[in-house]
């Protein structure tokens, strides 16, 4: 092999693996957004999520059973998320999403009433 044919199979050797994922790398990545996350911080999102599922089921409301879905949700977030603004967005949307199930339940009380 000349050198410009061995050059050139190191650029293509280079290029491929830069486009290659790298399992380790991405890992470390994904540990270093998270030492983003503090620990007083994804307590504070579990007491969001209680107190949205407070809020959507009024009286049938179990402490307990709230608090296992809330730390749940947010170790589900953490999990998925490479970085602290991921790991918000994830929460939010399911923020969100809770208080969408509770429009739709006033909605439908209102509903009820006027029938």
């Amino acid at each position: 092999m000349t050198n410009s044919n061995t050059s050139s199979l190191q650029q293509q050797q280079v290029s491929q693996s830069d486009n290659a994922p790298d399992g380790q790398s991405q890992q470390a990545q994904q540990q270093q957004g998270q030492q983003q996350i503090y620990p007083n911080e994804r307590i504070q999102f579990v007491t969001y999520i209680v107190n949205a599922l407070k809020d959507v089921q009024g009286d049938s409301f179990n402490t307990e059973t709230a608090k296992r879905a809330g730390e749940e949700c947010e170790r589900n977030a953490f999990g998925r998320s490479a970085n602290k603004q991921q790991y918000v967005e994830l929460l939010k949307t399911r923020l969100n999403d809770i208080k969408r199930i509770k429009q739709r339940h006033l909605a439908r009380a209102q509903g009820q009433r006027e029938a």
